[in-house]
């Protein structure tokens, strides 16, 4: 479902997390509802290996069941590895409890899951075990219209909190400014405009139309910027994202690929220059229904 590789996935990692909005973090947690008689039980889609659910978790606090679902059996197969590695690195009880992840962070005992599952065609299935919120990150950007008018139905029944975050809204500046800009990114984003399994994705205008139909179902939304801001010092993002724009426009554009080519090459330059920065406009969105 993610469509990522772990690498990938570990070397953005700490992009996304300088980028999201706290704030919008901190108000999800404070609006579940928390079970008197159980944890919480909490879903995160499109899961990868579970960072965003590694990032809430200590937000929310308490008692966490998370039940971490994607398509991608191999992320999945890596999700155990990346919680216990975490946990280790904060100094927290671990426990292997069958197919599961237990961490005693202080006084709140975490739960994390794995769970494969193709949601492609019923997103509703993600609400089945009635959560009591849900979460994604990386992920809106993917889906199509149709998918999340389906999500934002079974979200108007079942009437829990979600947090979206990082989704891409479309901005996208690299510094210094090339001539061949505009046209590279042109390509790149009907790359990314390819049914990545949800149908056509919305891309760039994700958040906004997520919004508006959770607004649509009885939701108090609310939005804020998640940038990423990536300096020179941070070669290996920058080099990877060079690359990845170059074969995706490409691979859109042949007859453009030697233009391309220079432009990665002139991007390259500037990077070994200490010079080359980028910006990749991303938004994050809270949706709480109205009753809470």
């Amino acid at each position: 479902m993610s469509g990522f590789s772990l690498e990938w996935l570990r070397l953005r990692a700490p992009f996304d997390r300088a980028a999201r909005d706290m704030g919008l973090a901190r108000r999800f947690a404070g609006a579940l509802r928390r079970p008197t008689d159980r944890p919480l039980r909490l879903v995160d889609l499109g899961t990868g290996t579970g960072a965003n659910a590694r990032m809430l978790a200590p937000v929310i606090g308490g008692d966490q069941d998370w039940h971490l679902i994607d398509d991608d059996a191999v992320l999945l197969g890596f999700c155990a590895a990346e919680q216990i590695a975490w946990a280790a690195r904060e100094e927290w009880s671990i426990e292997k409890a069958g197919d599961s992840v237990l961490i005693h962070a202080g006084g709140a005992r975490w739960r994390f899951a794995a769970r494969r599952l193709d949601l492609r065609r019923e997103p509703a299935l993600a609400l089945a075990d009635a959560p009591d919120g849900l979460a994604f990150s990386v992920f809106a950007d993917l889906v199509s219209a149709a998918w999340i008018d389906a999500l934002a139905h079974a979200l108007e029944r079942r009437r829990v909190p979600l947090l979206s975050a990082l989704a891409v809204d479309g901005r996208r500046q690299w510094q210094p400014v090339d001539a061949t800009d505009g046209l590279l990114y042109a390509a790149f984003a009907r790359h990314q405009q390819r049914d990545k399994g949800f149908g056509p994705p919305l891309a760039g205008a994700a958040t906004v139309y997520l919004g508006a139909r959770l607004a649509a179902a009885g939701y108090a939304v609310s939005t804020a910027p998640s940038d990423w801001r990536v300096g020179s010092e941070h070669r290996a993002l920058l080099a990877a994202v060079i690359e990845a724009e170059r074969r995706a426009a490409s691979d859109v554009r042949p007859e453009l690929a030697a233009d391309f080519a220079q432009w990665a090459e002139r991007r390259r330059a500037a990077l070994d220059a200490g010079t080359l920065s980028l910006t990749i406009g991303h938004r994050d969105l809270l949706a709480l229904p109205r009753d809470l």
